[in-house]
């Protein structure tokens, strides 16, 4: 199976990658993840859903890649209080991780989105189709910049960080496309501990801070994101606000690692 044909000795965005072969890459295609959803906002205070990251290896213009997706749905029961649908996807190029299109439908209580981003590296500009029920349909280009990422591809970038680098309280620049602007967001290493997660054991985390500059009505804007410390580096928690509200997501499930889970405390 064909993964990387280069070496990813690069900085993107500002941040420090591992040097590597397509062996060491902390991900593989076929690899599935599951997330139990945990909601909170007003009189809700629950597990309300189950989100799953997925990877597969495919074809995009001509191009192999990887092609990264993100779905997640409260249950129905929760519908009449706040309904939740996320489903993010990426096509990643697999000669360097680039991002080659990523498209977003959303629904979160009364907001939609369908957002679709085609990314032009020639011409160092996104083709934007953005529909929302705040602004309508709108298409414009948006600037390109090399390094530049989109959401879902976080999930992915972040794992290959080389944290020998990265010191506790050190912070990194990330730039990513989201809605209509391009932010410059900023990520802070925190004191690697170990995560108690419910349903899983304790587990040994690196641990990030990200301020994305975009907050719920609460003005909340950070985001916590918590990798197992072993050779996958897998999202095990996250916390983050939503236009309403806040969620906070912990793995339940996982199969197709690259690596033993090793990070896990029995």
């Amino acid at each position: 199976m064909t993964i990387l044909t280069m070496i990813l000795g690069v900085v993107l965005s500002g941040m420090p990658l591992k040097n590597g072969t397509p062996d060491t890459l902390p991900f593989k295609a076929g690899e599935k993840i599951t997330y139990t959803v945990h909601y909170k906002w007003g009189v809700i205070d629950a597990d309300v859903a189950k989100a799953y990251f997925t990877c597969e290896e495919t074809t995009y213009a001509g191009k192999k890649c990887f092609h990264g997706r993100l779905f997640g749905r409260n249950g129905k029961a929760y519908d009449p209080f706040i309904k939740i649908r996320e489903d993010y996807q990426t096509w990643l190029s697999a000669d360097a991780l680039k991002p080659l299109k990523a498209t977003r439908q959303s629904t979160e209580a009364s907001y939609e989105c369908n957002n679709t981003y085609l990314y032009d590296w020639k011409a160092g500009n996104i083709n934007a189709s953005l529909n929302s029920t705040s602004k309508g349909q709108r298409n414009m280009k948006l600037s390109l910049k090399e390094g530049q990422l989109d959401t879902p591809s976080l999930f992915y970038i972040f794992r290959n960080v080389d944290f020998s680098k990265v010191k506790v309280g050190d912070s990194f620049p990330v730039t990513i496309a989201s809605g209509s602007k391009v932010y410059t967001i900023h990520v802070r290493r925190e004191a690697d501990e170990v995560k108690n997660i419910r349903g899983t054991g304790k587990v040994r985390t690196v641990k990030l801070v990200v301020r994305s500059g975009i907050s719920n009505e609460d003005g909340d804007d950070t985001i916590r994101l918590w990798l197992s410390d072993d050779a996958n580096r897998v999202p095990v928690y996250f916390e983050a606000p939503l236009r309403v509200g806040r969620v906070t997501g912990r793995i339940y499930s996982y199969e197709g690692l690259k690596h033993p889970f090793s990070s896990l405390q029995k």
